[in-house]
Parts: C-alpha cells; sequence; structure tokens
C-alpha cells in the first residue's frame, strides 16, 4: 500500500536540505536571541532529526540554558533512533508537563518540536515554523515566510522517480494507492502500471 501523497506532482518541490535546515537554525538563533520562543511543527523522524542538528551544528550552538520541548513519545523515540549520540543532547522538557508550563508563565525562551499535537491558544503569538505539511510545488521556493512564523521545505515526500525506482526494487505483485490522503492515487497507479505491466496496481477509491 502506497500513500499517494508521496509522487504527487504537488509535492516535488526541489530543496537543498542541509541548506535549508542550516536556514532554519540560522532563524531560530535569531529569534531566541530576540527573547521569542519558537515552535517547530513537522512530522516524527524528520523531528528527531532537527533536534539532532540543532544540538550537533557548528554554526553557533544554542547554549544548553535554551530548553528544548517535545512530547514524551518523541523525546522517547529520539533517544532510540540516536542513542550513540543521547549524551549530547540537552535534557529535554515534556511538553505538557509543569516544567514546560512554568517556562511559559515566567516567558522563557525555548524551542518546541511538536508533530500533530493542538498548540494551546497561550502559545499562538509563538513564533511558528512549519516544515514540509504543504504542497510545495516545482515552481515555489524552499521558504516561505507567513503570517507568524515561516514555512520550510525539506522535501520529505518522495518524488515519482524514486517511488517508481521503490516499486521496481520490491517487485510486488500488487499495489494499491491510498485515496485518503491525496487525489492523486489513481494517477499514480496508473503511471506504476504503465512502467510495470507485470504488477496489478490500482487505486484503493
Amino acid at each position: 500500500v502506497l500513500d499517494a501523497t508521496h509522487g504527487d506532482p504537488w509535492f516535488d518541490g526541489k530543496t537543498d536540505r542541509q541548506s535549508v535546515k542550516n536556514r532554519m537554525f540560522e532563524d531560530v538563533k535569531e529569534k531566541i536571541e530576540s527573547n521569542k520562543p519558537v515552535i517547530i511543527k513537522t512530522s516524527a523522524g524528520t523531528l528527531q532529526e532537527l533536534v539532532k542538528h540543532f544540538e550537533m551544528t557548528t554554526e553557533g550552538q544554542l547554549t544548553h540554558d535554551i530548553p528544548f520541548v517535545t512530547t514524551k513519545k518523541q523525546k522517547s523515540i529520539l533517544l532510540k533512533i540516536y542513542s550513540n549520540e543521547k549524551n549530547n543532547f540537552r535534557d529535554i522538557v515534556e511538553y505538557d508537563s509543569p516544567e514546560f508550563w512554568r517556562l511559559h508563565r515566567n516567558n522563557k525562551r525555548c524551542v518546541i518540536f511538536l508533530t500533530n499535537e493542538i498548540i494551546d491558544e497561550s502559545l499562538q503569538n509563538y513564533y511558528t515554523i512549519i516544515v514540509d505539511k504543504y504542497r510545495f510545488s516545482a515552481e515555489k521556493p524552499a521558504i516561505i515566510p507567513i503570517n507568524g512564523g515561516c514555512r520550510y521545505n525539506l522535501a520529505s515526500h518522495a518524488s515519482i522517480q524514486n517511488i517508481l525506482d521503490y516499486v521496481g526494487e520490491v517487485n510486488p505483485k500488487e499495489v494499491i494507492t491510498d485515496c485518503s490522503r491525496s487525489g492523486y492515487a489513481p494517477m499514480l497507479a496508473k503511471q506504476i502500471q504503465l512502467k510495470y505491466p507485470k504488477i496489478n496496481a490500482h487505486p484503493s477509491c
């Protein structure tokens, strides 16, 4: 079963992942130095990658008196993925914990990493970075300022060529393209069928 948002040309904007991560760090550092807390909304996996990047960057690191915040679940995933590097990470505050709300009440600077959590109304004025979760088409830049924050494209979605190559390597008997999140599923199934006639490819809808 393939998520049909992967391979959708609407999600096919190109980016230089490392340069975009570096620019995001500069953006966050600038806001923190201006005494502004920051929220970063992204998907699991990318969240952990960004925490590591912010900790390991050599471009003027954020001092360890700036708390990083995320949920208990995402913190656990981070420490499992990067078990060899975890001693280099600052102590991460758990989102929605008493410690976090003390930071908030005292208007302390911090960087909050979230996935799909609902952001409390009292945090709405925080500078917000949204990573991916947006249709970056080929003609749009990888960094787009928005009201109260910025969107960054890390190209976490596979391109159509990536998808076709993957299907070819796996060589399944059947591929179902999932319609639940994208109207691109029938077209993706058709392209797979054209590329690999022996594979039965069809949308779920």
